[in-house]
Protein backbone atom coordinates (compact mmCIF):
# COMPACT_ATOMS: atom_id res chain seq x y z
CA UNK A 1 0.00 0.00 0.00
CA UNK A 2 1.31 3.77 -0.65
CA UNK A 3 1.30 5.97 1.11
CA UNK A 4 0.64 9.38 0.08
CA UNK A 5 3.45 12.01 -0.06
CA UNK A 6 2.09 14.79 2.49
CA UNK A 7 1.63 12.09 5.37
CA UNK A 8 5.21 11.08 4.51
CA UNK A 9 6.80 14.72 4.77
CA UNK A 10 5.27 15.37 7.40
CA UNK A 11 6.67 12.07 9.03
CA UNK A 12 10.23 12.87 8.07
CA UNK A 13 9.51 16.05 9.18
CA UNK A 14 8.45 14.51 12.73
CA UNK A 15 11.17 11.94 13.07
CA UNK A 16 13.82 14.93 12.24
CA UNK A 17 12.23 17.41 15.13
CA UNK A 18 11.94 13.86 17.52
CA UNK A 19 15.82 13.09 16.48
CA UNK A 20 16.95 16.61 17.28
CA UNK A 21 14.66 16.60 20.16
CA UNK A 22 16.77 13.21 21.31
CA UNK A 23 20.19 15.02 20.22
CA UNK A 24 19.31 17.89 22.12
CA UNK A 25 18.99 15.88 25.64
CA UNK A 26 21.77 14.06 24.77
CA UNK A 27 23.72 17.21 25.08
CA UNK A 28 22.64 18.63 27.94
CA UNK A 29 23.28 15.39 29.79
CA UNK A 30 26.64 14.85 28.15
CA UNK A 31 27.72 18.50 29.32
CA UNK A 32 26.16 18.28 33.16
CA UNK A 33 27.36 14.72 33.26
CA UNK A 34 30.42 13.86 35.04
CA UNK A 35 30.42 10.26 35.55
CA UNK A 36 33.17 8.74 33.02
CA UNK A 37 31.28 5.12 32.48
CA UNK A 38 28.12 6.77 32.73
CA UNK A 39 25.36 4.33 30.95
CA UNK A 40 23.15 6.66 29.49
CA UNK A 41 23.12 6.05 25.53
CA UNK A 42 25.30 8.19 23.47
CA UNK A 43 26.44 9.77 26.65
CA UNK A 44 29.96 9.16 26.04
CA UNK A 45 29.51 9.54 22.07
CA UNK A 46 28.95 12.95 23.25
CA UNK A 47 31.48 13.60 25.36
CA UNK A 48 33.96 12.59 22.70
CA UNK A 49 32.35 15.39 20.23
CA UNK A 50 33.02 17.58 23.42
CA UNK A 51 36.31 17.21 23.62
CA UNK A 52 36.96 16.36 20.13
CA UNK A 53 35.04 20.23 19.68
CA UNK A 54 37.35 21.74 22.63
CA UNK A 55 40.52 20.73 21.37
CA UNK A 56 40.07 20.48 17.50
CA UNK A 57 41.99 22.68 15.42
CA UNK A 58 40.39 23.24 12.54
CA UNK A 59 37.17 24.07 13.95
CA UNK A 60 37.79 28.05 13.53
CA UNK A 61 38.27 27.13 9.85
CA UNK A 62 35.10 25.43 9.00
CA UNK A 63 36.97 22.41 7.50
CA UNK A 64 35.78 20.01 10.08
CA UNK A 65 32.36 18.03 9.81
CA UNK A 66 32.52 16.91 13.15
CA UNK A 67 32.76 20.60 14.83
CA UNK A 68 30.40 21.44 12.35
CA UNK A 69 27.71 18.99 13.68
CA UNK A 70 28.76 20.35 17.19
CA UNK A 71 28.16 23.83 16.62
CA UNK A 72 24.21 22.96 14.54
CA UNK A 73 23.56 21.44 17.73
CA UNK A 74 24.33 23.67 19.79
CA UNK A 75 22.63 26.33 17.45
CA UNK A 76 19.60 24.65 17.70
CA UNK A 77 19.57 23.94 21.50
CA UNK A 78 20.36 27.50 21.57
CA UNK A 79 17.52 28.50 19.83
CA UNK A 80 15.23 27.13 22.52
CA UNK A 81 17.34 27.14 25.38
CA UNK A 82 15.72 29.17 28.34
CA UNK A 83 18.13 28.83 30.90
CA UNK A 84 20.42 31.26 32.23
CA UNK A 85 23.43 29.04 33.31
CA UNK A 86 22.88 26.40 30.71
CA UNK A 87 25.74 23.81 30.75
CA UNK A 88 26.20 23.87 26.55
CA UNK A 89 29.68 25.70 26.20
CA UNK A 90 28.63 28.40 23.27
CA UNK A 91 25.20 28.22 24.42
CA UNK A 92 25.57 31.43 26.11
CA UNK A 93 27.74 33.39 22.88
CA UNK A 94 24.88 31.78 20.53
CA UNK A 95 21.91 33.15 22.68
CA UNK A 96 23.93 36.38 22.43
CA UNK A 97 24.81 36.35 18.81
CA UNK A 98 21.00 35.77 17.90
CA UNK A 99 19.75 38.36 20.37
CA UNK A 100 22.27 40.98 18.46
CA UNK A 101 21.15 39.39 15.03
CA UNK A 102 17.51 39.94 15.80
CA UNK A 103 17.91 43.75 17.31
CA UNK A 104 20.48 44.39 13.96
CA UNK A 105 17.20 43.30 11.78
CA UNK A 106 14.32 45.07 13.70
CA UNK A 107 16.92 48.51 13.44
CA UNK A 108 17.03 47.89 9.53
CA UNK A 109 13.20 46.97 9.64
CA UNK A 110 12.68 50.69 11.36
CA UNK A 111 15.31 52.34 9.24
CA UNK A 112 13.65 50.83 5.82
CA UNK A 113 10.28 51.92 7.19
CA UNK A 114 11.61 55.54 7.81
CA UNK A 115 12.87 56.08 4.21
CA UNK A 116 10.02 54.73 2.72
CA UNK A 117 7.64 57.23 4.70
CA UNK A 118 10.32 59.81 4.50
CA UNK A 119 9.94 59.63 0.77
CA UNK A 120 6.43 59.14 0.40
CA UNK A 121 6.06 62.09 2.30
CA UNK A 122 8.30 64.10 -0.05
CA UNK A 123 6.55 62.85 -3.27
CA UNK A 124 3.61 64.20 -1.34
CA UNK A 125 5.02 67.86 -0.73
CA UNK A 126 6.63 68.05 -4.22
CA UNK A 127 3.40 67.29 -6.00
CA UNK A 128 1.13 70.76 -6.87
CA UNK A 129 -1.94 68.69 -6.43
CA UNK A 130 -0.78 66.92 -3.27
CA UNK A 131 -0.26 63.65 -4.74
CA UNK A 132 2.72 61.91 -5.58
CA UNK A 133 4.18 61.42 -9.06
CA UNK A 134 2.45 59.51 -11.35
CA UNK A 135 -0.29 59.48 -8.23
CA UNK A 136 -3.40 60.43 -10.76
CA UNK A 137 -6.48 59.84 -8.61
CA UNK A 138 -8.71 56.94 -10.53
CA UNK A 139 -12.43 58.45 -11.60
CA UNK A 140 -15.29 57.86 -9.70
CA UNK A 141 -18.07 56.49 -10.98
CA UNK A 142 -20.08 58.97 -9.92
CA UNK A 143 -17.90 61.90 -11.31
CA UNK A 144 -19.29 62.09 -15.13
CA UNK A 145 -16.53 62.22 -17.80
CA UNK A 146 -15.43 65.55 -19.37
CA UNK A 147 -15.52 65.66 -23.40
CA UNK A 148 -13.79 67.96 -25.08
CA UNK A 149 -15.36 69.59 -28.15
CA UNK A 150 -14.50 70.78 -31.45
CA UNK A 151 -15.44 73.74 -32.43
CA UNK A 152 -17.52 74.09 -35.46
CA UNK A 153 -19.63 70.57 -35.34
CA UNK A 154 -22.67 70.01 -34.08
CA UNK A 155 -23.40 67.76 -31.07
CA UNK A 156 -25.32 64.70 -31.89
CA UNK A 157 -24.91 65.18 -35.74
CA UNK A 158 -24.22 62.14 -37.96
CA UNK A 159 -22.34 64.44 -40.31
CA UNK A 160 -19.88 66.81 -38.93
CA UNK A 161 -19.73 69.32 -41.84
CA UNK A 162 -23.68 69.76 -41.83
CA UNK A 163 -24.42 71.32 -38.91
CA UNK A 164 -28.04 72.90 -39.98
CA UNK A 165 -29.46 69.27 -39.71
CA UNK A 166 -32.17 70.35 -37.26
CA UNK A 167 -29.39 69.55 -34.43
CA UNK A 168 -27.98 72.55 -32.01
CA UNK A 169 -25.04 73.19 -32.38
CA UNK A 170 -22.97 74.73 -28.79
CA UNK A 171 -21.04 77.05 -28.26
CA UNK A 172 -16.91 77.04 -28.91
CA UNK A 173 -14.79 76.13 -25.66
CA UNK A 174 -17.68 74.17 -23.44
CA UNK A 175 -17.53 70.70 -22.86
CA UNK A 176 -20.48 68.18 -22.76
CA UNK A 177 -21.25 65.74 -19.85
CA UNK A 178 -21.10 61.93 -20.58
CA UNK A 179 -22.13 59.60 -17.71
CA UNK A 180 -19.35 57.22 -17.59
CA UNK A 181 -20.22 53.75 -19.55
CA UNK A 182 -20.64 50.48 -17.36
CA UNK A 183 -17.98 48.61 -19.27
CA UNK A 184 -15.59 51.68 -18.99
CA UNK A 185 -16.10 53.24 -15.45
Amino acid sequence: MLVPEESTTSNTAEARNQLMKRRNEYLIHACACRDPTCSKPFCIKMKQLLRHARDCKQRSTGKCTACNFFVRLCASHAHECKETKCPVPICANLKQKMRERRQRQQTDNYQLARRRMAKMQRNITTSPSGLGEGNKPAPSPTTPRQIPHTPGKAVGSPNPHTPGDGMVSTPKLTTNTIPPSPANP
